[in-house]
């Protein structure tokens, strides 16, 4: 991409023929296609992975989440993103519930709000938050408790 980037400013600078300038594009079209596999290969084992709840831990969930914002971010319309929203949304759930059973607070708000800007509108993330809310204001219910 550095290459790419100092080949175009030198051509712009040099008003260079347009065949020179076209062997640009075709490479920057190459990186770009290059990244968008990438990106749609990790989304893919990620997605594969937290379909198992066994194999969830904090890191590997915000190696995924990372991955997950950057495909979003680079290519948002790829149907890949929506069809991995609810499995990323779950897997923060279950995570989240996790800690929030052994009262690791810290850790499962910090999952909850990961999985909440995936999915803003995911129930059990909401829920989950409401109840993480009751808890650190000491406003639990009863049924809170047994949750």
């Amino acid at each position: 991409q550095q290459y790419v980037a100092r080949a175009r400013t030198l051509a712009t600078r040099h008003r260079l023929n347009a065949d020179i300038t076209q062997q640009i594009d075709d490479k920057q079209t190459s990186i770009n296609r290059i990244r968008y596999l990438v990106a749609q290969r990790n989304l893919e084992n990620w997605n594969n992975l937290l379909q198992d709840p066994g194999a969830l831990n904090v890191e590997s969930l915000t190696r995924a989440y990372s991955d997950y914002m950057r495909m979003r971010l680079n290519f948002p319309d790829d149907e890949r993103i929506f069809t991995a929203n609810a499995v990323y949304a779950d897997a923060f759930f279950q995570l989240g519930k996790k800690h929030f059973k052994l009262k690791d607070m810290d850790t499962s708000k910090r999952l909850i709000a990961m999985g909440l800007k995936i999915n803003p509108q995911d129930m059990k993330l909401n829920d989950l938050d409401d109840r993480w809310k009751r808890r650190q204001q000491g406003n639990e219910s009863f049924f809170d408790i047994f949750y």
